[in-house]
């Protein structure tokens, strides 16, 4: 089954605060032309650790009290999201629609040593301005939408390319 998950990172670069503008050039000028999604955590390592100590690792470097959000974020970027699954980066009226990509070595999720570190590679297929893509108020980066959510969406042809897409 194709999962549907809305990502508001915007691409991930950690500990920079951007006002809306700087937001969406580093969508358009980085996570659009090079094909991925990411998410901060720039000193967590998921690779090879269990949930329970991705938890562990979020509980002592997640900066405020919501470490318990902060793991499952970390979880669902890092393991939850599969191959085929669709990517919706959202953010602040802008939509990017794609599918999660296999690198050579069969991961979706990989860590990089560059900045943003965690990503996903995407095949964006979708990239439109919508002030009626509304995914209502939520505070969490990475979320799984499920098929009630995306019938709330108001924007018709976004509706459109998830009822192709998502089965």
């Amino acid at each position: 089954m194709v999962n549907v998950w809305k990502i508001g990172a915007w691409p991930g670069f950690p500990g920079i605060k951007l006002s809306l503008e700087n937001k969406n050039e580093f969508i358009n000028k980085y996570a659009l032309p090079k094909n991925f999604v990411a998410i901060g955590y720039e000193d967590c390592k998921a690779e090879n650790k269990t949930e329970e100590e991705i938890k562990e690792i979020c509980k002592n470097d997640c900066d405020n009290v919501n470490w318990g959000r902060c793991s499952k974020e970390f979880i669902n970027f890092t393991k939850d999201i599969k191959y085929g699954d669709i990517i919706l980066l959202y953010n602040y009226g802008q939509v990017y629609a794609g599918i999660a990509q296999k690198r050579d070595d069969g991961k979706v999720y990989y860590e990089t040593k560059e900045i943003p570190k965690h990503r996903i590679d995407v095949k964006w297929l979708y990239k439109k301005k919508s002030k009626r893509a509304d995914f209502g108020k939520w505070q969490d980066t990475v979320h799984q939408l499920e098929r009630e959510d995306i019938v709330k969406i108001k924007d018709e042809e976004l509706k459109e390319f998830l009822d192709k897409n998502y089965t």
